[in-house]
C-alpha cells in the first residue's frame, strides 16, 4: 500500500482508492495468474504432446534405422553380388588378354628365335668357312716353311757334310803325318836305342879288353882289328 498524501480528514476517502486500487491490482494479478496457470497447462500438454512426438518419432526413427539397415544391408549384398560378378568378367577378360597377350609374345619370341637360330648358324657357317681358309692358309705356309726348312735343313746338312768331309780329310791327313812322324819318331828311336846299345856294348868291350887284352884280340875279327886296336890302350 501507498502512503497517503491527503490530509487526515481525507483519510477514508484515500483508504478507499487505495483499497480499490489494491482490488484492481489483485484482480490483475489474479487474471495474469490464472494466464500463466492456462499457458503452463497448454505448455504442459504441448510438452507432453511433444514428448510424445519425440518418443513416436524416435521409435519411427529407429523402425527406419533397422529399415535402412536391412536395405542397406540387402542393397550391399546386391552390390557384392554386381561387383564379384563384374570382377570376375573382368578377370575372365584380364586372363583372356592375358593369354592372348603370352600367345603374341610366345610367337614373337619363337620368331625372334628363329631369326637368331637363323643368323647363329649363318655365323657359325662363315666362322667355319673362315676357319676352313685360315687353316687353308695356315697349311699352305707351314707347307711352305717346312720346305723351306728342308731346303735349308738340306743346304746345312750338305755343308755340313762337305765341312766334315773336309775336315775328316784334314785329319786324316794330321793323322798320317803324325803317323808318319811318329814312325819317324819310333825309328829313330829304335836307331837311337840300337846305337845306344851298339856303343854300351861296345864300351862293355872297351872295358873288357882294358881288362883281357889278349881276349880282347881274340875277340874282335880281322876286318875289325883295326878298330879294336884304335880301342886298347897305347
Amino acid at each position: 500500500m501507498g502512503h497517503c498524501c491527503c490530509k487526515p480528514y481525507n483519510c477514508l476517502q484515500c483508504l478507499d482508492k487505495t483499497n480499490e486500487s489494491a482490488l484492481v491490482k489483485e484482480k490483475e494479478l489474479s487474471i495474469e495468474l490464472a494466464n500463466i496457470r492456462d499457458e503452463v497447462a497448454f505448455n504442459t500438454a504441448k510438452c507432453e504432446k511433444l514428448q510424445k512426438e519425440k518418443e513416436d518419432l524416435e521409435r519411427r526413427f529407429e523402425e527406419e534405422l533397422r529399415r535402412l539397415g536391412w536395405q542397406q544391408q540387402a542393397e550391399l549384398q546386391e552390390l557384392q553380388g554386381r561387383l564379384q560378378g563384374q570382377f570376375e568378367m573382368e578377370m575372365a577378360r584380364l586372363q583372356e588378354e592375358h593369354h592372348s597377350q603370352l600367345l603374341r609374345i610366345r610367337c614373337q619370341h619363337q620368331e625372334q628365335v628363329e631369326d637368331i637360330t637363323a643368323s647363329h648358324e649363318a655365323a657359325l657357317l662363315e666362322m667355319e668357312n673362315n676357319h676352313t681358309v685360315a687353316i687353308a692358309i695356315l697349311q699352305d705356309d707351314h707347307d711352305h716353311k717346312v720346305q723351306e726348312l728342308i731346303s735349308t735343313h738340306e743346304l746345312e746338312k750338305k755343308e755340313l757334310e762337305e765341312n766334315f768331309e773336309k775336315l775328316r780329310l784334314s785329319l786324316q791327313d794330321q793323322v798320317d803325318t803324325l803317323t808318319f812322324q811318329s814312325q819317324s819318331l819310333r825309328d829313330r828311336a829304335h836307331r837311337f836305342e840300337e846305337a845306344l846299345r851298339k856303343n854300351t856294348e861296345e864300351q862293355l868291350e872297351v872295358v873288357t879288353a882294358v881288362q883281357a887284352p889278349s881276349t880282347l884280340e881274340a875277340w874282335c875279327p880281322a876286318q875289325g882289328r883295326g878298330f879294336c886296336a884304335d880301342l886298347l890302350p897305347k
